[in-house]
């Protein structure tokens, strides 16, 4: 009979936890229910997750979010999870590419991140050397690295003209073959020289058609 105590007070207790474990599995998804209904614009929906999410407010760089990809949100539950996620990341993100800039002996300038929709981001970096001003060495390092730039520019620039000139050419020359290529033979007959050749000249530039007693015109 001790058993069957023991035991009908461990399901009891068993059963009294499992109410307990219902009641408070189902008080916090009545709270989240609430929450998303609350969030029902995408107004709502930017307020809720730059109070959330470190990155939405930082200084560092930006987070810009789509509107209708945060109107999708507030509606969507694997939408809402894929932005959460996505926004929980960024401050690691960030930190490695400045990590990867000071390798290379560069620091971040602006990093700018939009959201366009689901599973579809953009980031834009920018990053400058440092160097040390009072170095010598560094300097000239700098101004050598500039000049490369620029020089490397304006040959891209040249090469580009270039071509366009090129492709220009072509096309005239492909638009006199084509002018050429057309043989025409006309044949005139007139009362009179003068009137033989104004009927052929007239044809041949093609002002008119040649008139006269009798004409005839063969391509």
């Amino acid at each position: 009979m001790a058993i069957l105590g023991v035991t009908d007070y461990t399901n009891t207790y068993a059963g009294y936890t499992n109410s307990a474990n219902g009641k408070k599995q189902a008080t916090e998804e009545a709270g989240t229910a609430k929450e998303a209904a609350a969030r029902k614009t995408a107004k709502d929906e930017l307020s809720y997750l730059t109070e959330k999410y470190e990155c939405m407010k930082s200084k560092d760089y930006s987070v810009n979010i789509n509107s209708s990809l945060l109107a999708k949100a507030t509606s969507d539950e694997k939408t809402s999870e894929w932005l959460e996620y996505n926004l929980s990341l960024i401050p690691k993100v960030v930190d490695n590419i400045k990590s990867a800039a000071a390798a290379r002996g560069a620091k971040m300038i602006s990093c700018d991140i939009t959201m366009n929709g689901y599973d579809s981001m953009t980031t834009e970096v920018v990053t400058q050397v440092e160097v040390d001003p009072g170095t010598e060495k560094a300097r000239e390092e700098l101004e050598e690295k500039i000049k490369e730039r620029r020089e490397e520019k304006k040959a891209q620039e040249e090469k580009a003209s270039k071509r366009r000139e090129e492709e220009k050419a072509a096309e005239r020359r492909t638009e006199r073959k084509e002018q050429m290529e057309g043989t025409y033979k006309v044949s005139v007959t007139g009362t009179d020289v003068k009137s033989v050749t104004q009927n052929i000249v007239a044809a041949v530039s093609g002002t008119s058609s040649p008139t006269g007693e009798s004409f005839d015109i063969k391509a």
